[in-house]
């Protein structure tokens, strides 16, 4: 039996509602730079791959057609449906990257805002080829937390590095430059970026750091104690009782040749 904590298809189950409530959005410029440099229209079908609470999809539904949202975790994926069930052209599909149930050249572009690490990447650029259509197109979106940025995000970091064991296998799994690149090839890809960023009181912050799969549930014996060294690194960093959490959205785009 897989371990649920390890499987990337259940391990956000008991995390979905801080995940909808406190995971980073995207910002407009991120929709604007995907809709340009991925040539949407009116008319064009998008599947979101690796959709969770559908924060990527919310972003992209106003500027096409369809928008498949494919999520393998039933409740990431009914909190989708709950948010955007009555949007026209929104489709909920229960699938993977590596299958997406969805038909032959169905899609205009493919889009994966924070799951791509996730991927078994052949399978998956295998499946993207069959289901995608005209030019082709991928785009791979990341908000990267800017863990150097200030002493804030260097205390947090370090909070995560010496409490956290599987922060550090999470942390390895960041997909380099050239492993983004290497999906693509043989065909070129681009990457722009676009600064973000969340302010949070204490519960809120609260709730940012327990949607992260590798911080310790609420019910959990490591809980409290980790739970109030973060409520320490939030009362020596506020000020007027907020944090800013600061990121990079990182927005990788290209074509998918024809084989």
């Amino acid at each position: 039996m897989v371990n649920p904590a390890s499987d990337p298809t259940t391990r956000f189950s008991i995390r979905v509602d801080d995940y909808r409530k406190f995971r980073p959005g995207y910002p407009p410029e991120c929709a604007e730079l995907i809709r340009s440099t991925c040539r949407l229209t009116v008319d064009s079908v998008i599947a979101d791959v690796g959709s969770g609470t559908g924060l990527m999809t919310q972003l992209l539904l106003p500027h096409c057609r369809r928008m498949y949202a494919v999520e393998p975790n039933d409740p990431m994926r009914g909190a989708a449906e709950e948010i955007l069930g009555g949007e026209p052209g929104f489709v909920s599909v229960k699938g993977t990257a590596e299958e997406t149930t969805l038909g032959d050249a169905s899609v205009d572009l493919v889009v994966s805002a924070q799951a791509f690490h996730w991927f078994d990447r052949d399978r998956a650029k295998k499946e993207f080829k069959r289901i995608l259509r005209g030019e082709r197109r991928v785009a791979l979106i990341w908000n990267n937390r800017l863990d150097r940025a200030d002493e804030f995000h260097r205390d947090m970091e370090k909070l995560f590095l010496d409490r956290l064991p599987e922060y550090h296998r999470v942390k390895h799994r960041d997909v380099p430059l050239p492993e983004i690149a290497e999906f693509y090839s043989p065909a070129n890809v681009t990457r722009h970026i676009v600064p973000n960023q969340q302010e949070f009181d204490l519960s809120g912050f609260e709730g940012r750091i327990l949607s992260a799969s590798y911080v310790p549930p609420r019910g959990d014996p490591r809980y409290e104690p980790f739970i109030k060294l973060v409520r320490e690194l939030f009362r020596r960093h506020q000020r007027g009782g907020k944090v800013t959490m600061r990121y990079a959205t990182a927005i990788y785009q290209g074509k998918f040749p024809l084989p």
